[in-house]
């Protein structure tokens, strides 16, 4: 499940910012770097609450 929640955030992430590069063009540095900065927040997040559930549901 966690695998899966990483695959689906990082195309999530790739969409977003080819979606915005392409419309605003390659000037705006931030476009490139925010979508990474807040999926892998949202990552981070997702696994430690479902890790946190597995782990708890196996002892």
């Amino acid at each position: 499940m966690v695998s899966h929640i990483r695959k689906m955030v990082g195309a999530f992430i790739a969409s977003v910012t080819a979606f915005l590069v392409a419309g605003l063009g390659l000037v705006h540095l931030l476009f490139w770097i925010l979508p990474s900065v807040i999926g892998t927040v949202y990552i981070v997040f997702w696994r430690r609450k479902v890790q946190g559930k597995t782990v708890a549901g196996r002892a």
